[in-house]
C-alpha cells in the first residue's frame, strides 16, 4: 500500500503500486510502514525505529532430539538481555543481543557500523557462553525494531475515520489477541480500552 485517506463519504481509499480500492475501514499494521501511512489520514504515531540483528551459528555436534530456547538476563557472560532459539531441524541456533542501532524516520541508519558492533557481540557471546556451537556465523537476520516512548514493548491502536493503526514492539507475539480486538474494533466502530495510545499498553508499572 502506497498510500490511503478518508473519502468523505465513510470510506477509506487504499492506493497500491497496481491497483486502488475502497474499504469501509482498514487496519493498518505495516511495521516501520505504519508511522508513514497514517499520516495521510492526519496522525503523528510515535513509533521508533531502529535495526536489530540476529546471528545463526551450527552446532559442533549432531543436536539432541529436544533443545531449549535461551533467555539471559544476568550478567555472567557479559549480555543480559541476550535470547536464542533453535531452527526448526536442531541444526543451528539463532542468537541476539539486547541491542539495536538507531535509524531515522525515512528508515535510513544512523551509524551503519553499529548494526555491525550488534551482531559481532552476539559472535563474542557464544564465544564466551556456547562452547556446543561453532562461533562461525553460517547467516545472519537484521530486522526492524519499532518501539513506542513508553516502552520497547509497548503497543497502542491510533484510529481516524474507519482506519486503525496499530504500532508497538514485539506485536507477532500477540496476534490472536490483537486479530481479534482489531477485527471488532474495524467491524463494530469501537476498539478495547486497553489498546488506546492513552492506556500505554507493556508500560512497567510500580
Amino acid at each position: 500500500v502506497l498510500t490511503l485517506w478518508p473519502t468523505g463519504h465513510g470510506g477509506i481509499e487504499a492506493r497500491t503500486g497496481g491497483n486502488r480500492g475502497e474499504h469501509g475501514a482498514v487496519v493498518v499494521c505495516a511495521g516501520r510502514d505504519t508511522a508513514r501511512l497514517a499520516r495521510g489520514v492526519g496522525l503523528s504515531l510515535p513509533v521508533e525505529p531502529s535495526l536489530h540483528g540476529r546471528v545463526s551459528f551450527r552446532a559442533r555436534a549432531d543436536a539432541p532430539r529436544r533443545v531449549a530456547c535461551l533467555q539471559d538476563s544476568g550478567d555472567d557472560f557479559g549480555e543480559p538481555g541476550t535470547y536464542g532459539a533453535p531452527s526448526p531441524d536442531r541444526s543451528s541456533y539463532s542468537i541476539g543481543v539486547g541491542a539495536e542501532t538507531a535509524a531515522r524516520d525515512d528508515a535510513s541508519v544512523v551509524s551503519p557500523r553499529d548494526l555491525a558492533s550488534v551482531t559481532d557481540r552476539a559472535t563474542d557471546y557464544v564465544r564466551r557462553a556456547l562452547p556446543a556451537l561453532d562461533p562461525e556465523p553460517v547467516a545472519y537476520r537484521h530486522c526492524w525494531v519499532t518501539s513506542l516512548p513508553w516502552h520497547d514493548d509497548g503497543i497502542g491502536v491510533w484510529e481516524a475515520e474507519g482506519a486503525w493503526f496499530v504500532a508497538g514492539g514485539n506485536l507477532f507475539k500477540h496476534a490472536p489477541a490483537l486479530g481479534r480486538a482489531l477485527a471488532e474494533a474495524a467491524l463494530e466502530g469501537t476498539l478495547d480500552g486497553d489498546l488506546e495510545p492513552a492506556a500505554r499498553l507493556g508500560e512497567p508499572r510500580d
